[in-house]
C-alpha cells in the first residue's frame, strides 16, 4: 500500500507553494494584459450600460455563468440594475424576463457555447443590443454582438492550458470594472450605497441617525431646579446617571448639564442650594436632529463631549444621545448592565412573555428580542401601536405583529405606558 505523503515532504516534492506562485504571476499577467486591451469599445460598453433605463441582463453557461451571476450581483449592489439570465433556462421561459429596454452582457471564452449563442440570435431579433466579453474576437458570439471586449489572455493558469483560471478572473476583474465607472458615471454616493445594504454592518452604520438611538424626550431623567429641595436632594441620590440636564419648568429650557459629582460634599453636608447647583452647571451640548451616527461620534471626540441632547430645527428637545449609545450600536450590546437600565436588560420570560415600556424604541426591541418590527415608520413601540390603531386604545387590546402579538397593559397621558409581549408559536429566536 501506498504511504501518503506527509505535509512537510509533500511540499518539498512538489514545490506546493512555488506552484501556488506560478498560478498568481499567470493570472496578473493577464489581468496585465487586459489592461492592455483597454479600448474606446470598453468605453462604449459602459456609456451603453449607463444610457439603459432597463436592465443589464447579464447572462452565461458554466463557470462563465458564475463569474456572470456574480458580476450581475456586483453592478446590483453598485447602483446599476442587472440581473442573471442562465442562457439554457432562458431557452425553456426565462427568456421573457429579457425587456425592450434591457441591454445583454454575455460573457463566454470562447464564443462558441451552443445554448448561449441561440439565446443570443433570439435577443438580436427582438432588438436587444449585446454587449460580449469573450477571449474570441472572430467568434460566433462576437459576430452577434454590438460591442464585443477582447479578453485574450496569454495563457490558462491550468498546467493543461484548458481549464477557465486566468481567463475567469480577467472576466471577473472587468465586471468590477465596468461596475465602478458606471458608479463614478452615476454619482454613487454612500447614502447610495447604505440604502442598497440596509441589513449589513455597513448600511447600517451609514444610513443609522442619532434618532435611531437617542433617549426620548419623554424618558430623559432630568433634574427641575424649581420643585423643592427635598425631592432635588432625594432625586440626585438616587440617580444612577453621573450626569443630569438640568431645567427650569419644562426639559425645552434647559439651563445646562450637572455634574453630581461636583455636588457630592455639599449633598453629603446638607448644605446644598438653587444656586450652588446653578454655579457648577455647562453648557449643554446640542446635536442636530438627522445627524449620522459615524459623524456624530467623530464630533463628539473633537468637542471632547460624551453625550448631547438632539434638537430639531426649531431647538425644541427631542432626546438624548450618549457616547455609549453610538458605540454599543455600532459594535454590539455591552456585556455589563447599569443598575435600572430598563430595556437594555430585556429578555423573554421562559413562557415567552416580557413587559416592555411604551417608549421603548423598535429597534432596540428587536435586537433585545430578536424581533422583527417594522423600522420604517414610528421610532418607539408607542408610535407603532398608534399608528396601527390610528386611535388612542381606552382599555387594554391585543395587536399581532411579526412573531408576537402586543397586549396594551397601561395607558396614562394619551399614550401606552407599558405593554406585555407575548412571543407567538413557531416564532424562532433570531442570533443577536
Amino acid at each position: 500500500m501506498r504511504k501518503p505523503f506527509g505535509a512537510a515532504e509533500s511540499a518539498a516534492k512538489f514545490g506546493i507553494l512555488e506552484e501556488m506562485a506560478k498560478v498568481l504571476d499567470i493570472e496578473i499577467e493577464a489581468l496585465q494584459c487586459v489592461r492592455q486591451q483597454l479600448s474606446s469599445e470598453f468605453e462604449e460598453a459602459v456609456k451603453t450600460f449607463a444610457a439603459c433605463t432597463g436592465q443589464i441582463i447579464v447572462t452565461g453557461v458554466g463557470k462563465s455563468g458564475i463569474i456572470a451571476t456574480k458580476i450581475a450581483a456586483t453592478l446590483r449592489s453598485t447602483g446599476t440594475a442587472a440581473t442573471f439570465l442562465h442562457a439554457g433556462e432562458a431557452l425553456h421561459g426565462d427568456i421573457g424576463m429579457v425587456g425592450p429596454t434591457d441591454v445583454v452582457l454575455a460573457v463566454g471564452k470562447s464564443g462558441e457555447t451552443s445554448e448561449l449563442n441561440i439565446l443570443l440570435r433570439f435577443l438580436k431579433k427582438s432588438g436587444a443590443r449585446i454587449v460580449s466579453l469573450t477571449s474570441n474576437e472572430s467568434s460566433s458570439m462576437a459576430k452577434l454582438s454590438d460591442i464585443v471586449l477582447n479578453l485574450h489572455v496569454p495563457r490558462e493558469a491550468c498546467p493543461l492550458n484548458l481549464t477557465p483560471t486566468a481567463s475567469t478572473t480577467a472576466s471577473l476583474a472587468i465586471g468590477d470594472a465596468i461596475a465602478v465607472a458606471l458608479m463614478k458615471l452615476k454619482n454613487i454616493s454612500e447614502s447610495d450605497f447604505a440604502r442598497r445594504h440596509p441589513g449589513g454592518q455597513l448600511g447600517r452604520r451609514l444610513l443609522l441617525t442619532v434618532d435611531d438611538v437617542m433617549t426620548p424626550r419623554a424618558r430623559i431623567e432630568a433634574l427641575d431646579i424649581g420643585q423643592e429641595m427635598d425631592a432635588i436632594h432625594r432625586q440626585l441620590t438616587t440617580t444612577y446617571h453621573n450626569k443630569l440636564p438640568v431645567y427650569e419648568e419644562d426639559i425645552t429650557r434647559v439651563a445646562g448639564i450637572l455634574h453630581i459629582r461636583k455636588l457630592l460634599p455639599l449633598l453629603a453636608a446638607g448644605e446644598l442650594t438653587r444656586e450652588l447647583i446653578r454655579e457648577v452647571l455647562v453648557a449643554p451640548y446640542f446635536i442636530p436632529t438627522g445627524t449620522q451616527l459615524l459623524q456624530q461620534l467623530q464630533l463628539f471626540q473633537d468637542n471632547q463631549q460624551r453625550q448631547g441632547l438632539v434638537v430639531d430645527e426649531y431647538g425644541e428637545v427631542l432626546g438624548l444621545v450618549t457616547l455609549e449609545d453610538i458605540v454599543e450600536e455600532i459594535v454590539g450590546e455591552f456585556t455589563t448592565q447599569a443598575p435600572g437600565a430598563g430595556e437594555r436588560g430585556l429578555r423573554w420570560s421562559d413562557e415567552g412573555e416580557v413587559v416592555v415600556d411604551g417608549a421603548a424604541t423598535l429597534r432596540d426591541l428587536n435586537r433585545r428580542l430578536a424581533l422583527a418590527l417594522p423600522l420604517t415608520g414610528p421610532r418607539t413601540l408607542n408610535g407603532l401601536l398608534l399608528e396601527t390603531l390610528q386611535e388612542i386604545p381606552d382599555g387594554p387590546c391585543c395587536l399581532r405583529f411579526a412573531g408576537c402579538v402586543v397586549e396594551v397593559v397601561q395607558i396614562q397621558d394619551q399614550a401606552v405606558r407599558s405593554a406585555r409581549l407575548i412571543r407567538t408559536r413557531g416564532a424562532t429566536l433570531k442570533s443577536t
